[in-house]
């Protein structure tokens, strides 16, 4: 399945990457890519692979770092990235 990002989504995709190279390096943001591109060919083979949410079950939860998720959802044509999101933020702020 092709992998779609929202708006949302897109947006957070670009400021983790920023913010990993301006807290790291460019070399470490290239490495994150890398991962998260790794990860979403993960997701478009095997789509259900991850939990879905526990208050949202049409949200799936992919962990792809210690401290970061991606959620997306699964459409009939494709799937859609949702979010990054910081693992320690608060929940109930998600508002998906």
């Amino acid at each position: 399945m092709n992998i779609h990002y929202s708006p949302r989504a897109f947006k957070e995709y670009i400021t983790l990457l920023e913010y990993t190279e301006k807290e790291w390096s460019y070399k470490q943001a290239e490495k994150l890519d890398k991962q998260i591109s790794d990860i979403l060919v993960k997701i478009s083979k095997h789509s259900t692979m991850f939990r879905t949410s526990k208050k949202q079950t049409k949200l799936h939860c992919c962990p792809l770092l210690k401290h970061t998720i991606i959620y997306y959802r699964i459409k009939k044509n494709y799937i859609e990235v949702v979010s990054f999101r910081g693992g320690r933020m608060n929940p109930k702020t998600l508002n998906l």
